[in-house]
């Protein structure tokens, strides 16, 4: 195994290539500035929470549905999905 650096401790790596079957879409949102109320819903798109997200907080979204009000001018959101993403066909709105 080769390793990056003289005192690094962590391996060099590639991802494998490899069909895969998605059965989920996970995301990440990453609060960059201002302020959100984030709803939470399950798989049942049933109401379970609502939550505020300010500058620094991060959500990892697994399994249900989300919805966001803004709630500061100039507030910046960063989503991350996972992939791949076909528009039109992989989000149900609700």
């Amino acid at each position: 195994m080769r390793y990056v650096g003289e005192r690094s401790k962590r391996p060099m790596s590639a991802d494998c290539r490899f069909p895969t079957h998605i059965h989920h879409f996970s995301q990440v949102l990453i609060i960059q500035s201002g302020r959100v109320e984030m709803d939470v819903f399950n798989d049942q798109k049933e109401f379970i929470a609502t939550t505020e997200l300010r500058t620094g907080d991060v959500a990892i979204l697994l399994y249900g549905g989300h919805g966001f009000r803004i709630m500061e001018e100039n507030t910046r959101m960063l989503e991350v999905k996972q992939g791949p993403f076909t528009e039109g066909r992989d989000k149900e709105l609700f």
